[in-house]
């Protein structure tokens, strides 16, 4: 039996028999591009040789007629265009690819049902493709299901490119369904799948129906006792819970986690997770419970690290035996983790550099992206921003030339950050701008809503105008994922472009946005605000300072904040109001 697609020992699939297989050249538009035409050459069980056949086929539907002639090609992956005599074309691939996604989800080949090559070739030119939405295995996967029809789309101009599929595939759970007779292991598979499903409402801007779901995902995993499933839902919750700045609800999700980690005695995990909690107890000003989670994990890593580097050498040398070079990469990687963790820079650094000289000729791009963005990382973090910034650059290049499109977004990201620090605000800017029409493609509004925060945030850094119109893009992202959180940060940045405004350039604050903070809710926001305007008058020597500080007093008396409300009546002393 001959295959062309397999899948390798990383879990990757790979072609391994090209066919008849040549080099294609189609304009579009004024452009031309090159590509490969992969024709299917699969003989599987129950087909034999002769589907083999020709790409020009005259076909009586009426009588069953037709004839066979010209270069070959499996009539079974062929679209009607082909089997009317039509070119190979790029979108002859497209459709093939539907068919890929039949087989990998069902273990069936195509028009299974049908013996005679005679009857299938009539069976696709009039258009008699399989009823998948009755399906039960393909119904687990809506987003496959619907890429597929239209793979097989008739008219070939309407179906979608490699790059539009690659687009849609990113966001495909990554579970993978077994055969009809596993009913033993199936309440896992299922919440596995729903987990990856969350995945995607989670990137689709959906968090509050992602987080319903996934405690299906818990119910079930504790249901059939498997810890690692639980805690993958249980850190995704966190994750979205983050990101909407529910930090309670994050920290609740946080411990149990840890309490899992110390009941199954993996101290490494154990302590990542105390950092994780330090590091919310921190953001929350829990200075003093942040300080307790980060030295509780750091004698849990003080314990464990020599046992976690003793671990990775004994991989590395393994791998080594063996030949595995991505295998060896990974667990220099691993290394580099742990020296990071203790501090020992110069050690990481080089780690990271060892892993990417085995990666040398490997072939293997997203492990050594991975590698890179590390690198990358270890570099900024010791402020060497030039390193950085070339590691993220090679990091991208690879992401994007596998269609690894939301990692990409997030090296963008980082990468914006970098050249922002370096001021270099143009390439920031442009950074910045690759990441959210990345995003815009992958339909992840919820961090759209974060990168467009923090393109404002650079763009106040570089006192420029545009930043107002990134944060009221934010915000209205983070209206549009009922984000309430990420809509007071985002109306705090603007309180604070406002006020720099005002005093680099007079321009006064705009009296829709202290009512838009007004009709928010928020009234110790407003007063903040307030009492920066305030500010600025008493420096212009301006009577308009006494009516910012008195409504700022009011909005600090409704709150009941108590220490900022003597803050605020020190400065109307100061100006001769009160006494």
């Amino acid at each position: 039996m001959r295959l062309n697609i397999l899948i390798n020992a990383w879990h990757s699939a790979v072609i391994t028999d090209f066919g008849s297989a040549r080099l294609l050249r189609e304009a579009e538009g004024n452009q031309s591009k090159v590509a490969r035409e992969a024709v299917h050459s699969s003989n599987q069980e129950g087909i034999s040789d002769v589907d083999i056949q020709s790409s020009e086929i005259a076909i009586q539907t009426s009588a069953s007629f037709f004839t066979l002639t010209g270069p070959g090609y499996s009539i079974r992956w062929a679209p009607p265009k082909a089997l009317m005599g039509g070119p190979p074309s790029l979108a002859t691939d497209i459709w093939a690819l539907g068919w890929i996604g039949w087989e990998a989800i069902t273990g069936r080949y195509p028009f299974d049902e049908i013996e005679r090559n005679e009857k299938v070739t009539i069976t696709i030119a009039r258009g008699q493709m399989p009823q998948i939405y009755d399906n039960g295995e393909l119904a687990q996967i809506g987003h496959l299901r619907d890429l597929m029809l239209k793979c097989w789309r008739s008219c070939s101009e309407k179906r979608p490119s490699a790059r539009e599929c690659m687009l849609e595939l990113n966001t495909l759970p990554r579970a993978i369904l077994g055969s009809k007779n596993e009913v033993a292991t199936s309440k896992t598979r299922s919440a596995a799948l729903l987990l990856q499903n969350e995945e995607v409402l989670q990137a689709a801007g959906k968090p509050k129906k992602a987080l319903k779901l996934f405690d299906e995902v818990l119910a079930t995993s504790r249901a059939v006792g498997d810890t690692t499933l639980e805690v993958a839902a249980l850190n995704a919750q966190a994750d979205i819970h983050l990101a909407m700045f529910k930090y309670s609800d994050a920290e609740r999700c946080l411990i149990k986690v840890q309490e899992i980690y110390r009941s199954i005695k993996d101290g490494i995990r154990e302590a990542a997770t105390m950092k994780d909690l330090g590091d919310l107890h921190l953001a929350g000003f829990k200075y003093a419970e942040a300080e307790e989670l980060y030295v509780r994990a750091l004698n849990i890593y003080g314990r464990e690290h020599n046992n976690a580097e003793e671990t990775y050498n004994q991989a590395l040398q393994l791998f080594r035996a063996i030949g595995n070079k991505i295998g060896e990469a990974s667990a220099l990687k691993g290394l580099g983790a742990v020296y990071m963790t203790r501090s020992e820079h110069l050690r990481e650094e080089e780690t990271y550099l060892s892993a990417l000289e085995v990666l040398k000729g490997v072939g293997s791009r997203s492990t050594e992206a991975s590698v890179l963005t590390a690198l990358g990382s270890a570099y900024d973090r010791r402020s060497y921003l030039p390193k950085s910034e070339e590691a993220y650059k090679q990091a991208l290049t690879l992401l994007n030339s596998i269609g690894h499109f939301s990692e990409e977004t997030s090296v963008l990201t980082v990468l914006a950050g970098v050249y922002a620090r370096r001021s270099n605000f143009p390439k920031s800017e442009e950074a910045f701008n690759q990441a959210l029409r990345l995003l815009k493609v992958l339909g992840n509004l919820s961090e759209e809503a974060n990168v467009l925060k923090r393109c404002g945030d650079m763009y106040l850094e570089w006192v420029n105008a545009k930043a107002e119109d990134r944060y009221h893009e934010a915000l209205e992202a983070f209206r549009g994922v009922d984000d309430r959180s990420g809509e007071e940060m985002v109306l705090k940045a603007l309180g604070a472009f406002y006020l720099k405004q005002l005093k680099s350039s007079g321009e006064e604050v705009p009296l829709g946005f202290l009512q838009s903070l007004r009709d928010w809710g928020n009234r110790r926001l407003e007063a903040t605000v307030l009492v920066g305007l305030g500010d600025y008058h008493r420096y212009n020597s301006s009577p308009r300072a006494r009516e910012a500080y008195l409504q700022a007093l009011e909005a600090f008396q409704e709150v009941g904040d108590k220490f900022e409300e003597l803050e605020v009546r020190d400065k109307l002393l100061d100006i001769g109001i009160i006494e």
